[in-house]
């Protein structure tokens, strides 16, 4: 094991495991090593060195931080909803992930139910053209990929995800979409992230949110993790330099 090396904050999921191996193949794992990466999870850790260390600020939280940076964000509200607001908004939780969290409001008078019911922020439906999640790190370009709906009869739920019957393709064409994606991420103070973006039937991208523990069997992005273990792996090697 090579002097310098690298522990994961959590390998519970499938993906955690996976990207643990990678980093294996790469000689710089180590759980109690001097480095940590937090791959959606940070337990604390405030003597070592960690990638990633804002991996799991409160959604709004993050919000708010891409606001105040400029990112181009869905027109979106924290409790109360102004009245100038379009419906349907979506209602979102801070901790939601694969869509589970987003709830429809149709009118006004449902918003303070929902906020009662435990939803803490808003976000107005912008009808999509086309959706794309975008790996980034550290002002790096790793990957893009398109959402494809390739299994409709499983589109039963809110959210373009595999669940919902939708397959992630590379996609090679929007070039234009990787400065959004890094300032989204670098407006959130992290080292890496897959960031959904999409195009609104308007012409314009809008930045949805940026995912600190994005899954890869089920869309088949294990090329793009390995590409990101080969970035930890040189972070690791060069002794942990800050972002």
């Amino acid at each position: 094991m090579p002097k310098t090396s690298v522990g994961i904050s959590s390998v519970g999921s499938r993906t955690g495991k996976l990207l643990k191996s990678y980093l294996q193949e790469r000689r710089v794992y180590d759980k109690d090593g001097p480095g940590v990466v937090c791959y959606g999870y940070n337990p604390g850790y405030d003597d070592r060195p960690i990638l990633n260390t804002h991996c799991n600020v409160p959604k709004v939280d993050r919000m708010h931080q891409m606001a105040n940076a400029g990112v181009r964000l869905v027109p979106w509200y924290q409790g109360s909803v102004t009245s100038t607001a379009k419906y349907p908004l979506l209602a979102r939780t801070d901790y939601g992930f694969s869509g589970r969290d987003i709830m429809p409001v149709f009118q006004p008078e449902e918003v303070p139910w929902r906020v009662a019911a435990g939803w803490t922020w808003f976000s107005e439906y912008v009808p999509i053209a086309q959706e794309y999640r975008v790996w980034v790190f550290r002002g790096y370009h790793l990957a893009t990929y398109v959402k494809e709906l390739v299994h409709p009869k499983e589109y039963k739920f809110i959210g373009r995800n595999h669940s919902n019957g939708f397959n992630f393709v590379l996609d090679h064409s929007r070039q234009d979409l990787t400065s959004e994606a890094i300032g989204a991420v670098r407006a959130l103070e992290l080292d890496f992230g897959a960031v959904d973006i999409i195009l609104g039937k308007d012409n314009n991208i809008y930045v949805l949110e940026v995912n600190t523990a994005p899954g890869v069997m089920k869309s088949h992005a294990e090329p793009t993790l390995a590409l990101l273990a080969d970035h930890i792996s040189n972070w690791v090697n060069e002794g942990f330099p800050p972002c």
